[in-house]
Order: structure tokens, then sequence, then C-alpha cells
């Protein structure tokens, strides 16, 4: 199993990702998709 510090850098490998057709350059500190990753890693660990 992943950790979550596995998951986020694999997440910042995903290009091109679009949210309600906006291209987001950073998924890792969108304001809407911050918060699931998070709890998502909050699960992880």
């Amino acid at each position: 199993m992943k950790s979550g510090a596995e998951y986020l850098e694999e997440l910042k490998a995903f290009h091109p990702v679009y949210f309600r057709g906006e291209r987001i350059t950073d998924i890792l500190r969108h304001p809407v998709l911050q918060p699931v990753i998070n709890a998502a890693v909050a699960g992880i660990k």
C-alpha cells in the first residue's frame, strides 16, 4: 500500500487536469480539489 506522500507525488504527475472546463496547473493547491485530496490522504495514514 502506498503512503500518503507517495499518493501526493503521483497526483502531481497527472496532466492535464481539468475541472469544470478550467485547466488546473497545481492540483494539490486548487481550492475545490485540495480538501478532497487531503481527505483521501488522511484515509491512507
